[in-house]
């Protein structure tokens, strides 16, 4: 995933953090901005998805935020514009340019997505490099979070109900398999082991929308109904999805769901025929398939059958 604000913000860091940025459309001309002020020129309108950027901004010692938005695509519903920004930010407002030329200057502009390296940075002048209150280490989703609680906790963020990246997620039969867990890159699924019970969380702050949980897990236990809204995300802890009874089999030590049986289903037969046992084609092209979206993600047969291209069977 792209993450065009950490060059923003490693370019501040470097730089003297300016007093004011200037979140320009394309279709804006910012022509005089006062000293100390910033303009940033992002690649489409300036509408709800920029509360995140602006929130970095803020936590990152910018006094304001300015919005300079004229496309006539741009959207008027209150619960898209950019007028959820100033919604739920402290110093976020319109734009609007000087009245005269007498302390103002030509603006020096950024463009969202193409910032290049800080002229301090490139000439070794800059002591404490690219240290700033937010971690540039962090993901962008990540950092936002962290952004909006360092905002909250001084006041100067309310959250408003918009969509955010975290699923709302619902487990009805789930087998405690931990495909869903190992499928997920960003740790938002666990499953605990305890007494006999396997308890299975979804954590929404690392939750990031990927969806790959829903697809491949293999009892079809995982459901959305949508996404969580950004009020419900911040500060949301842990949510629990299932609680499984679970039995430890007995030869391998693996955790299965068929508590009334001393091995799981892979040492089952082998336990009954110790001399061996003929393979069930079936259930070892069931297991393959589990492996394969588990490791491997969907085949191009898959991808090329949703898609609905013609084969060579057509």
């Amino acid at each position: 995933m792209t993450d065009p604000s950490r060059a923003l913000l490693r370019w501040i860091y470097a730089s003297d953090t300016p007093r004011a940025v200037v979140l320009a459309c394309p279709f804006s001309e910012v022509r005089r901005v006062p000293k100390g002020t910033l303009v940033v020129e992002v690649p489409t309108c300036v509408d709800a998805r920029y509360l995140g950027l602006a929130a970095q901004l803020r936590a990152s010692g910018v006094d304001e935020v300015a919005v300079a938005e004229t496309c006539s695509d741009a959207p008027t519903d209150p619960g898209r514009s950019w007028q959820v920004l100033a919604q739920a930010l402290t110093g976020v407002h319109r734009w609007q340019e000087p009245s005269g030329r007498w302390g103002s200057w030509r603006p020096e502009v950024l463009y969202l997505g193409s910032i290049p390296l800080p002229r301090r940075l490139v000439l070794g002048l800059s002591v404490t490099g690219v240290a700033g209150p937010l971690d540039l280490h962090q993901s962008e989703h990540d950092r936002e979070l962290q952004a909006f609680a360092q905002l909250r906790a001084a006041g100067q963020f309310t959250p408003v109900p918009v969509p955010s990246t975290a699923w709302r997620l619902a487990a009805d039969g789930c087998l405690a398999c931990g495909v869903c867990v190992q499928s997920c890159p960003h740790g938002a699924l666990t499953l605990t082991v305890d007494e006999g019970t396997a308890r299975l969380d979804h954590h929404p702050s690392a939750c990031q929308g990927e969806g790959d949980c829903l697809t491949l897990c293999p009892a079809g236990a995982l459901s959305s109904p949508g996404s969580l809204s950004l009020a419900e995300l911040v500060g949301a802890g842990p949510t629990e999805l299932a609680r499984v009874p679970v039995a430890r089999c007995a030869r391998c030590q693996s955790v299965h769901h068929e508590v009334d049986q001393d091995y799981c289903q892979t040492c089952r037969p082998r336990t009954e025929q110790v001399f061996g046992v003929t393979a069930d084609v079936a259930e070892l092209i069931r297991r393959a398939e589990v492996y394969r979206r588990q490791h491997l993600g969907w085949g191009v047969g898959q991808l090329v059958s949703e898609a609905g291209a013609p084969t060579h069977r057509d």
